[in-house]
């Protein structure tokens, strides 16, 4: 029995590719990402930042979020038996007690109840209080260190 040859596959898709017209497959305008965005989160963000969340106490737990314009973090106290949510700590009304240059969410370190701050700025530390909006200096590191 004599067997019929088929054109190659790969010679058909080929075909099919260089003859469909762009309808089908449209093309994509590509946009270019500034260093800002890569480097600095500046929007738009390239990512939704993970939501992290960790325990402030045996009944609740703490979750950072994004306010609803996208602008600020904040952190939701969660209620572990209801799951309500309450705002903890707004970074936005924190950010106002802070000088200019210095980010509410990159602190260096804060105390367990969140009213305490450190801050590094200037290759030197600052302590930030909440409760009177204190920002006062720790450490004097020479100029040019």
């Amino acid at each position: 029995m004599a067997r019929k040859k088929s054109p190659p596959v790969v010679g058909l898709l080929v075909v099919f590719f260089c003859f469909v017209p762009s309808t089908i497959f449209p093309q994509v305008a590509l946009k270019k990402i500034t260093y800002e965005q890569a480097y600095l989160n500046k929007e738009p963000f390239l990512l939704k930042p993970m939501t992290t969340g960790f325990w402030l106490d045996d009944e609740s737990y703490l979750l950072r979020e994004r306010d609803d314009k996208g602008k600020m973090m904040r952190l939701l106290k969660v209620s572990v038996k209801t799951g309500e949510k309450t705002l903890f700590l707004d970074y936005s009304a924190l950010q106002k007690g802070l000088p200019q240059g210095v980010m509410a969410v990159a602190a260096a370190d804060m105390s367990p109840d969140y009213s305490r701050f450190i801050y590094s700025f200037q290759n030197d530390l600052y302590l930030y209080l909440t409760t009177t909006q204190a920002f006062r200096r720790l450490t004097a590191t020479p100029a040019g260190l």
